[in-house]
This record gives structure tokens, sequence and C-alpha cells, in this order.
């Protein structure tokens, strides 16, 4: 919850600049999955990880961008019930008439109510379901992703359907 709080302040105050590199969205996605596949396993998910080939490339901080994915990825094992399963995949993708990198996040959990989907990336918002089941969170986890991608020049979106699961993408512009 702290480092959520920091980072969040870091984000108000402008923080750093950012250290925008090349990178092989590939790296951001595997990066993810090597650090959170053993917290899935143990909670009893199955984890998956498909990177396009040739992965692509995308202009970030790579120290901001993997906490992106990080914090992504954690939420759908937080909110996948045992026996789910939660895939991260990388894609070269047509938006808004430009071909972005997404990397997205999806999962087989407990999904949001259509309702609650506008309220998912303000601060603080923890939606009722997981506040009723007391599952680990600050309400921060979004809100840190959407505006780290935003200073990137990306997106985040969001699909959920209760009981079927959600799925997270961001949207990246290719370098």
């Amino acid at each position: 919850m702290i480092e959520d709080i920091l980072q969040i302040s870091r984000l108000d105050s402008g923080g750093p600049a950012l250290q925008l590199q090349a990178l092989d969205a590939n790296w951001l996605a595997r990066g993810a999955f090597e650090q959170r596949e053993i917290l899935a396993h143990a909670r009893g998910l199955t984890m998956t990880c498909e990177l396009a080939e040739p992965g692509p490339t995308v202009n970030v901080d790579p120290d901001r961008m993997l906490q992106v994915v990080f914090n992504l990825t954690e939420n759908a094992i937080h909110h996948t019930l045992a026996g789910g399963r939660i895939e991260l995949s990388t894609a070269v993708a047509t938006s808004e008439g430009r071909q972005w990198a997404t990397i997205r996040v999806a999962d087989t959990g407990i999904g949001i109510p259509k309702s609650e989907l506008p309220l998912v990336f303000e601060r603080f918002y923890r939606g009722d379901v997981p506040r009723e089941m007391q599952l680990p969170g600050t309400g921060l986890g979004l809100a840190i992703a959407r505006e780290t991608t935003e200073l990137h020049g990306g997106r985040v979106t969001i699909e959920s359907q209760v009981n079927v699961g959600t799925t997270v993408t961001v949207w990246l512009p290719l370098a």
C-alpha cells in the first residue's frame, strides 16, 4: 500500500523524468509472467504467456511500464478463483487509424459489474465484490496503470463480465 501511495505521489509531482528506451514489449510481458507465475500457481491458477513474434518495439521507461504490467497481473491473480486462468499476451493491433503495441492481461476471474467499469480507473476505487470478499488492494493499481501509460502516449482499456473474467489491454505507440 505504501509503495502504491508513493507511486501516485510521484505521478502527481511529475516525478523523475521518464527514462525512455526502445524496448521489445515482449520483455515487459515476460518479466511480469516470470515474477508472478509462482504466486499464480500457489493460488491454484494456470498462467500462460503468448508473445508476438517479432515482438513489437515501444519507447518506454522500462521500470515504470514493468510496474504497470506487474500491477495488472497481480490484480488478475487476486481476482481469479482457484482453478482459473490468466493469460499475458502481446500483439500489434490497429485502433484509431494507427498501429499500437498491445500488452493484454486476461483472466477468468470474478469480473466487474458493468455499472462499476466507468469507475475502476479512479484512485482508491474498489468494487463492491472485492471489498465484500476482503480481497487485497488499495484501489490505486488501475489508476497508476492508466496514468503511467498515458505518460507514455498510450491508453488502457478494460472489458469485463461478472463471473466470466476481465481483460485489461495496455496500448502503447510503436517505436
